[in-house]
């Protein structure tokens, strides 16, 4: 195993790598495994997505908000967009 000495550069702002794409390739998979978001549209879907995530991230950065209450919150949040409420022991497990 190789040991990495000095800096680790996180780049998610498309510069160095497609943050954009690959965000959305990943909802839309999220989107057609669970037929309930199978009722928005791709963009649609992925605007949800975008702004739930951009809200979370914002709290996420103000110490308001734990990775895992962020990664649940954007879960729980984009299914109760088309009116399905998930349970905590589901998202603990499933997501």
């Amino acid at each position: 195993m190789r040991r990495i000495n000095g800096p680790v550069l996180f780049d998610i702002d498309d510069t160095l790598l497609d943050h954009s794409k690959a965000e959305r390739q990943a909802i839309l998979v999220l989107r057609n495994r669970y037929s309930d978001l199978c009722k928005l549209s791709d963009a649609k879907c992925v605007q949800i997505w975008r702004q739930i995530s951009g809200r979370c991230y914002d709290k996420f950065v103000s110490g308001k908000m734990t990775i895992t209450e962020q990664r649940r919150t954007r879960v729980f949040t984009l299914f109760a967009s088309v009116d399905v409420v998930l349970t905590e022991i589901l998202t603990v497990f499933h997501f």
